[in-house]
């Protein structure tokens, strides 16, 4: 039998005597795992909907009066090639001015007054970061009179991610060390108590490794254990906040729900850093109980 199956073999035995210290252990370190997966939920949340609202800045291009359709046409054409660019659409002005009376028909009379709309081109961007570039390009262009767009929300929209992101991190580096503090503590409790057999597998030469990996691995067993049962909790959640918020509008629904690929990105973290601290934590419990000669040189 290799020695890793030798490892494995006594990382459950260690467990399976463990037993409600063990239950105990996996129950509080979800809950750790849980706060964790929450503010990470939140962190990517916030992240998804900034990138919604910045996805539907529009950079509007006002034309000069008198431009040909042919000329219309080449520029739409440019502006469409041009990097960062999702897509072009071109509104008459015609077309905006029936819009417009159509929206505040029963709100003010219109009717006198002379169609003063520009023709427009409505410009959509793959990242806000590239509109502010368009806009200078664009706006060289003989045709163009004059290109807009929110540079107040695109200012708004930076500084709330890099927030986000700041305390996000913070949080999660500030949790994710409050697991470790957890497990490594379970880990000591459960060297300790088994302090008298650990001593005489030394006495009969046992090597160092045989006596630490089982509890490393058992942390790490723990540590799993305990991400896939936050895991259920956010799944559960997840079906709830889907039905609260199934067919709101925005701006609900640049929060939740969280894109697949999001999803799936929240759910690998949460069981590699749970997998990771309980690894690790089993380290630092070991280097601290220096009871026995074998975690001293670890």
């Amino acid at each position: 039998m290799s020695k890793f199956r030798i490892y494995l073999r006594e990382a459950i035995v260690s467990l399976s005597r463990g037993g409600g210290m063990a239950i105990a252990s996996t129950i509080s370190i979800s809950f750790t795992m849980i706060i964790f997966g929450l503010i990470l939920m939140l962190f990517l949340s916030l992240f998804q909907a900034s990138n919604k609202i910045g996805d539907q800045v529009e950079l509007l291009v006002f034309l000069k009066d008198n431009v040909s359709s042919q000329d219309i046409n080449g520029l739409v054409g440019t502006i469409s090639n041009m990097e960062g660019v999702s897509s072009v659409e071109f509104v008459s002005k015609h077309d905006a001015w029936e819009k417009f009376k159509k929206y505040f028909q029963n709100k003010i009379n219109i009717s006198d007054i002379k169609n003063p709309l520009p023709d427009t081109i409505k410009v959509r961007v793959k990242s806000p970061d590239y509109i502010a570039g368009l806009a200078k390009v664009i706006s060289q262009f003989p045709q163009v009179d004059e290109t807009r767009y929110p540079q107040q929300l695109l200012n708004a929209l930076n500084i709330l991610v890099q927030k986000i992101t700041l305390i996000g991190s913070l949080l999660l580096i500030g949790f994710a060390l409050a697991s470790l503090v957890v497990i490594s503590s379970t880990i000591k409790v459960s060297v300790l108590a088994r302090r008298e057999e650990l001593e005489i597998l030394e006495l009969v030469g046992a090597e160092p490794n045989f006596i630490r990996m089982p509890y490393i691995l058992e942390g790490s067993f723990i540590g799993f254990f305990s991400s896939l049962l936050a895991i259920s909790f956010f799944i559960i959640l997840s079906i709830f906040l889907s039905f609260a918020i199934a067919n709101t509008a925005p701006p609900w629904s640049f929060f939740w729900p969280l894109d697949t690929s999001l999803w799936i990105l929240m759910c690998l973290v949460v069981v590699i850093v749970g997998t990771f601290i309980g690894f690790l934590g089993s380290l630092i419990s070991l280097k601290d109980v220096g009871k026995f000669s074998v975690t001293k040189d670890f």
